[in-house]
């Protein structure tokens, strides 16, 4: 956390939304990309949720900081589990990733095409 200046564990509870987003943009101006930013935001987030579970600071700053969607190749037309992608997209319900499933319908992946008669 050298963005910060964070030197003792007393001083992340000051660190607020406000550092996080120029951060941020610090990062989006030395041309980092959009995953590597999500990937940091992301390490950040889960440090301050241990954090929370500690009872040091009294509540995630990273929460509410958005993050740059990903536009890179999509990982479901180069055929990556749907499972992974709802994983590294942070969606806690399947369903809500099916939406960006855009690959046709294959019939030999369903069940029912390997039943012979």
């Amino acid at each position: 956390m050298r963005f910060a200046r964070i030197t003792n564990p007393e001083v992340f509870r000051v660190v607020t939304r406000a550092h996080l987003i120029a951060w941020r943009k610090d990062l989006e101006g030395r041309g980092c990309e959009g995953s590597t930013i999500r990937r940091k935001l992301s390490a950040v987030s889960s440090l301050f949720e241990y954090l929370c579970e500690r009872n040091t600071v009294v509540h995630n700053p990273v929460k509410g900081v958005k993050r740059p969607k990903i536009t890179n190749a999509n990982a479901l037309a180069h055929n990556a589990d749907i499972a992974k992608v709802q994983k590294w997209l942070g969606h806690a319900n399947i369903a809500t990733t099916w939406p960006y499933d855009r690959r046709q319908s294959r019939p030999e992946e369903s069940p029912i095409f390997k039943v012979e008669y």
